[in-house]
């Protein structure tokens, strides 16, 4: 398990730095969120990392990748990596619109059962002002395993610069992974970028 993990770190971070030669940014966070899961459940406490990298020349490579781990603080508790892939285009009046369209592969762990999924995604980011921005993603796929069938997501976030050289980050996502009862995520993060 342990070792899945870090191959799964090993991978995103070798592409994130192939990806980072030809990066105008990379932003990095850490963070912590809560989950709720359905069918009387409960909920868990996550640890959340994010990572992703943008290429520095939009019109002739406007590639982005992403990789993400969310590892559950119980004994036992869930695990969800994936790591992602898009074209992504600035759009509007001082860049305030950044819309992306891409794909992702993750894999989700918890108590012994696992499930991986494939999923087209969609990006979409407005910098409201220049301390505050919008985003929204959704996500539409398969999930694989034995409670598998659709993968779908929808979520967004409240991101807060400027604040100690960083920025804050306030998130919301709804999951659906195959047959597996819903899972509501709100996280909080801190993150850089470079």
């Amino acid at each position: 398990m342990k070792n899945h993990i870090n191959t799964i770190l090993a991978a995103a971070l070798l592409a994130l730095s192939a990806g980072a030669a030809q990066a105008a940014q990379i932003n990095v966070s850490a963070g912590t969120a809560v989950e709720h899961i359905g069918a009387g459940i409960g909920d868990q406490t996550l640890l959340t990392l994010r990572a992703s990298a943008y290429a520095t020349d939009p019109a002739w490579l406007p590639l982005a990748l992403h990789a993400d781990l969310d590892q559950g603080l119980q004994s036992g508790g869930l695990q969800r990596q994936s790591i992602g892939v898009g074209l992504y285009h600035i759009a509007g009046p001082w860049n305030v619109w950044r819309l992306e369209a891409g794909a992702e592969a993750g894999r989700t762990r918890d108590e012994g059962y696992t499930a991986n999924h494939w999923a087209g995604v969609l990006r979409a980011r407005r910098q409201v002002t220049a301390a505050v921005a919008l985003d929204s993603t959704l996500k539409y796929g398969r999930s694989t395993g034995l409670l598998g069938g659709t993968y779908a997501a929808a979520g967004f976030g409240v991101q807060l610069g400027q604040i100690d050289s960083g920025t804050v980050r306030v998130n919301y996502q709804h999951i659906h992974d195959g047959a597996l009862p819903s899972q509501d995520v709100l996280g909080l993060s801190y993150g850089l970028s470079f």
